[in-house]
């Protein structure tokens, strides 16, 4: 067929074919580096921005060894929720600041716990009613929370000369401490406090009821309240049950890490996660009253972002070899999660967010912290095993 002259028209409109066709190349690709740019800045972060500090290390090691085989931030101090109540409640016992006495064992889950108060009266873990509590008293106080009641507050005094004197590890807790108002910990300061337990355990001869020197001074001293630590250790092994919801706190979280670890090869045969965490979401739920104008005013919607930064910790014993402390502090917004609440709106008036409050949120935040928990003890066993520098693992990305 012969070829055919273009006529001017024919060439007008192939031109502009061409035109529209490399603009909606241009549109698409721009298209989808906004799209990406977007999904990052949304979905992905560093755990330099998340305020993240941990220490993972070995219980057991040789004379003139670090314990610590990797650590970030292990000195920098952290919102520490719910995680330092059983180490409170320790020393509550071992300096008797509990009417002169020990916390029944009652009255220890419940502190060590999260719930505050017990709604069927003070029971014992085996349902029994313990004859030293009333439910309406204050035994029943939150440990590490706002209580100032004397028979569970530990004051700030007895908490440092424990600190010092029995852990020597005072100078990791400086500006910070257990309690609440001082409710700050270091990695590395709750780091030793785990190890020291378990060291103890090690170095006390139940024969002979007495400890064996084992050249950890500390852990020796620790040894000397045997009896009150193994208690301690022995809830956290076995978990302290919530009488409400019958189970252990963070049983379900630490199973997931177990299941983690398990599935990246990093542990094999019997092995066993226990330990603390705490946690506070960083948002606003529909029961939180928040100031307005100077008064305290009950929230109409659930979602919105509050003033301070969530925190999500744990410190945990693996497999009775290793010891794994890691917190994390963040800011809900940057994550994501909420919304600032609306400006010069009394709070009885917020619109509800879709999505609901704190605890609808709190898979999230748990599916972020078991990825940092197997990026670290992954990355630490490779530098185990290879000699290599420990590097802060790069951002990821969220499901």
């Amino acid at each position: 067929m012969p070829n055919q002259e273009k006529t001017p028209l024919m060439k007008l409109i192939m031109e502009n074919w061409r035109k529209f066709v490399k603009e909606q190349e241009n549109s698409n690709l721009l298209s989808e580096r906004r799209r990406r740019r977007k999904k990052s800045r949304k979905t992905e972060y560093s755990l330099k921005d998340a305020q993240i500090g941990w220490v993972y290390g070995k219980i057991n090691v040789e004379e003139g060894e670090d314990p610590i085989i990797s650590q970030h931030n292990a000195t920098k101090l952290f919102k520490g929720a719910s995680m330092p109540k059983p180490f409170l409640a320790l020393i509550g016992d071992i300096e008797k600041t509990y009417k002169g006495g020990i916390h029944p064992v009652g009255v220890l889950s419940n502190l060590v716990d999260y719930r505050a108060r017990q709604p069927r009266g003070c029971r014992n873990p085996d349902g029994t009613k313990d004859p030293l509590c009333k439910s309406s008293n204050s035994q029943f106080g939150d440990i590490s929370g706002r209580s100032r009641r004397k028979s569970v507050t530990v004051s700030r005094k007895t908490e440092r000369s424990f600190l010092k004197n029995v852990l020597g590890i005072e100078k990791l807790f400086k500006r910070g401490g257990l309690a609440f108002g001082r409710n700050r910990q270091s990695p590395l300061g709750i780091f030793h406090f785990l190890r020291f337990m378990h060291l103890a355990e090690q170095v006390y001869d139940e024969v002979e009821g007495m400890s064996v020197p084992s050249g950890h001074p500390n852990a020796d001293k620790l040894a000397e309240n045997w009896p009150l630590v193994k208690r301690m250790l022995e809830g956290l092994r076995n978990g302290f049950i919530n009488h409400i919801k019958k189970q252990a706190p963070e049983e379900a979280s630490f199973n997931a890490f177990e299941e983690a670890l398990r599935d990246e090869g990093m542990l094999s045969g019997e092995a066993q996660i226990y330990g603390k965490g705490g946690f506070i979401s960083g948002i606003y739920g529909d029961r939180e009253r928040v100031k307005y104008k100077g008064k305290k005013t009950k929230i109409s919607g659930a979602g919105y972002c509050q003033s301070g930064v969530g925190a999500l910790n744990y410190g945990v014993i693996i497999n009775e070899t290793h010891v794994l402390v890691i917190y994390m502090n963040y800011s809900s917004k940057d994550l994501g999660f909420c919304k600032s609440p609306p400006r010069g709106v009394p709070p009885e008036q917020w619109p509800k967010l879709r999505g609901g409050g704190p605890w609808k949120y709190k898979k999230k935040f748990k599916k972020i912290m078991l990825r940092n928990v197997i990026k670290i003890v992954k990355g630490a066993h490779s530098k185990e095993e290879e000699g290599a520098q420990m590097s802060l693992p790069g951002p990821f990305t969220q499901d």
